[in-house]
């Protein structure tokens, strides 16, 4: 086995850092249900179109707002999400919709913003290789 951290991890949007303190990717896939009376009781499904639901939580860099730039809800993205340093794989989503981008206050916090996306049309990639090396 060779567990490894998630310390080196990256995010990239438009080509540009963004420095995330956490991502998360939920692949789904639709279910497309074809049940019929000869399935003897029982549902029968098949898979239907995937979808990639993104959050990727952030701190607020005073220096920039996120909500007047190219990462604003209802922008198209390109988003890169490296697994543990950006020689080594990654996620790869050509065309992501910004759905959301609320923006969190907490008195013993730094500001933050968490953005949330799904990924729209495009050939997107699930990491390949060796993540830990």
């Amino acid at each position: 086995m060779a567990f490894y951290s998630a310390k080196n991890a990256k995010v990239r949007i438009n080509d540009g850092t963004v420095a995330a303190k956490q991502w998360t990717v939920t692949p789904e896939v639709d279910e497309i249900d074809v049940t019929s009376f000869e399935a003897g009781g029982n549902t029968v499904v098949i898979p239907g179109c995937i979808k990639h639901s993104i959050e990727i939580v952030i701190d607020e860099d005073g220096s920039q707002n996120l909500l007047t730039s190219s990462i604003a809800p209802g922008s198209y993205v390109t988003l890169k999400l490296y697994l543990n340093g950006t020689g080594g794989p990654y996620w790869s989503f050509p065309i992501a919709l910004v759905r959301s981008q609320p923006m969190r206050a907490g008195v013993r916090e730094a500001m933050g913003t968490t953005i949330s996306l799904t990924a729209s049309a495009g050939t997107w990639a699930y990491p390949s290789g060796n993540a830990s090396s």
